[in-house]
């Protein structure tokens, strides 16, 4: 199955209307377990206290960016990705990568928020740091991940830190998913890899555990399993939704709430600490 064409059909539809993009975040807020895991670990980072530079590496829709950039007022952000179509928001001032620097950016050209088009493998920050960097779903679209994590490292300031969710070795996700290039990691493998490049572990934890595999293979996985047979099952869906809606909404809540020993996805937290 493919997630992308699916992405497409919704950034068309999505792009159109501002009020069309509030809503689309608002649903992806209430009904993706992911993103309850992911603004968790952000309100223990952020704060409106100082300023900071947040970057949204591998950002899709930016839907975190806009989050933080709506919540946060002393906040500047930088979101890549690589395609430049794929944010919905309006926040961004977008700037082709190849018209800043071959190999980094210049953060002095840096509005409130900028959006750069670009593979996480060849970009690194030059100047002003990041303060906060995540990282969502993203390292198991990447061949070279070392490369990657060696970029996150070096476009950070001493004590920022990197949130990392990513699928685990229990999922199967690689089977379902196209985009994948590897199944996913676990726990000991992504610690191994994130310290090699010089990060400091501050906590890991599995999401996606009993409950929220459940919630996904229902209210997730049916539908994009429907969404692939025909369009017309966009029609259709909200209907499937309703139906599903209050029990996954409950299995979203159990796995929210309780410690899972094992899930299909890993919320990784690091540190880079000054070497002073």
């Amino acid at each position: 199955m493919r997630y992308d064409t699916i992405k497409d059909q919704i950034r068309l539809i999505i792009k159109q209307n501002r009020l069309f993009q509030k809503i689309f975040f608002l649903l992806l807020d209430f009904f993706i377990l992911r993103q309850w895991y992911i603004k968790k670990e952000l309100k223990k980072y952020l704060s409106n206290d100082e300023k900071f530079l947040f970057y949204d590496a591998g950002a899709g829709f930016c839907q975190y960016s806009d989050y933080v950039f709506r919540r946060y007022n002393k906040v500047s952000i930088l979101s890549l990705d690589l395609k430049k179509n794929s944010f919905i928001t309006d926040l961004f001032v977008s700037y082709n990568f190849q018209e800043i620097n071959k190999k980094k950016v210049d953060n002095n050209r840096l509005t409130k928020a900028v959006f750069i088009e670009n593979n996480l493998e060849n970009f690194y920050l030059d100047k002003e740091k990041a303060d906060l960097i995540i990282a969502i779903d993203v390292l198991e679209h990447i061949d070279d991940d070392i490369a990657v994590l060696s970029n996150f490292y070096i476009s950070m300031k001493d004590n920022a830190v990197i949130i990392i969710s990513t699928p685990s070795n229990f999922d199967n996700a690689s089977s379902f998913a196209d985009e994948h290039i590897r199944p996913g990691y676990s726990i000991d493998e992504l610690i191994r890899k994130v310290k090699s490049v010089g990060f400091n572990i501050v906590e890991h934890k599995y999401s996606y555990g009993y409950w929220g595999n459940l919630y996904w293979k229902i209210f997730i996985r049916n539908c994009v399993y429907l969404l692939n047979i025909s369009n017309i099952m966009w029609v259709l869906i909200p209907f499937y939704l309703l139906i599903v809606f209050i029990p996954c909404l409950i299995f979203m809540l159990l796995d929210f709430s309780f410690k899972n020993k094992k899930g299909n996805g890993i919320i990784l937290i690091a540190k880079k600490i000054s070497k002073v």
